[in-house]
């Protein structure tokens, strides 16, 4: 095909895939240099996107007026009169196949085949562990003559993202960053050792900070239930604040989610605590990071998480030591 002049990358969440898939968006953004490339990504995500200086970000607005069916379809008629030469679907889900018309040309990554995702319906599909999700997307631009080496993530913040830390994140201090959520059940480190860490990093001289969101609310509560005195969080703050307290941390800890992608993105020393994930797809890609793991037999099982452990043990994730996770904290701030 000719060289491209409008290119459309879909990659609509969430907070830590967003991130993975920067460095395939610079990789195109080379290749094509003369094209412009704008980046579909639902408006939550708008943060993570709106300053990188590789692509333009375009909002889907999830829930919004692009809710449901007939929001997808006006999107698409949006989208349309763009008039784009070249659609990268990095998200492979129903929904952005309906995009793949919208231009001459598509590229998109196939995370299953057929069979994969009939076995992913009904609860056995095989965690994913021959590469990083980083070089899966740059695979997926192999199609395009890219071959691409550099795996840095892409996360500029804007001025008004540090703002939103005013009255929420001390303002000087050596801060350790605690995520304690994740979206699914089996990747949460127990709330009770959440607590025992942040206890200690206190002692040693640390100011916690309780990284969550909004869906948190839970996991805070359980985690604060065992604290003996009150941690400052940031579930007042959007996916750009959540950043800028990264960007003052010394130090973040937190379950295989999306923290642990914004601190390598910014240079932060991260500890990331896997259980049932595959550290081999989702491990932070940083000089400044150790993931914390135990070797078991049945780890990892999952590719993303679940609500329970399939076992009903937990034991990759109950078994973790406190101490572990404090080692790899003293080795990442050395």
């Amino acid at each position: 095909m000719s060289d491209p002049r409008k290119i459309l990358v879909v990659r609509l969440s969430a907070l830590g895939d967003v991130l993975l898939a920067t460095p395939a968006v610079r990789a195109l953004a080379r290749r094509f240099p003369d094209a412009r490339v704008d980046w579909l990504v639902e408006s939550a995500y708008l943060p993570l996107v709106e300053a990188n200086p590789h692509a333009r970000a375009v909002a889907y607005e999830k829930r919004g007026r692009h809710a449901g069916v007939r929001g997808l379809l006006a999107l698409r008629r949006e989208l349309i009169a763009e008039r784009y030469d070249l659609v990268v679907d990095l998200q492979d889900k129903p929904k952005t196949r309906l995009l793949h018309s919208l231009a001459p040309e598509c590229v998109a990554w196939h995370k299953r085949t057929p069979a994969q995702a009939l076995l992913s319906l009904v609860g056995q599909e095989k965690p994913l562990t021959r590469a990083h999700a980083v070089d899966l997307y740059l695979e997926a631009l192999a199609p395009l003559g890219i071959v691409a080496d550099d795996r840095t993530l892409d996360l500029r913040l804007a001025p008004g993202h540090q703002a939103q830390l005013v009255g929420v994140v001390p303002p000087a201090g050596r801060i350790a960053a605690i995520a304690p959520g994740a979206r699914w059940a089996s990747k949460r480190w127990p709330a009770e050792k959440f607590a025992q860490l942040i206890e200690a990093l206190a002692a040693k001289g640390f100011a916690p900070l309780l990284l969550a969101g909004p869906g948190d609310v839970e996991v805070l509560a359980a985690v604060r239930s065992a604290l003996s005195f009150r941690v400052p969080d940031t579930t007042a703050l959007g996916v750009g604040g959540l950043a800028a307290a990264i960007s003052r941390s010394a130090v973040v800890v937190a379950n295989d989610s999306g923290p642990v992608h914004v601190a390598s993105a910014l240079g932060v020393p991260v500890v990331a605590i896997f259980g049932p994930t595959s550290p081999e797809r989702w491990r932070p890609l940083s000089q400044k990071a150790e993931v914390v793991r135990l070797p078991l037999e049945c780890s990892p099982c999952s590719n993303h998480g679940s609500a329970a452990c399939p076992l009903d043990h937990h034991r990759c994730l109950k078994d973790l030591s406190v101490d572990a996770v404090l080692a790899a904290v003293a080795r990442v701030t050395a």
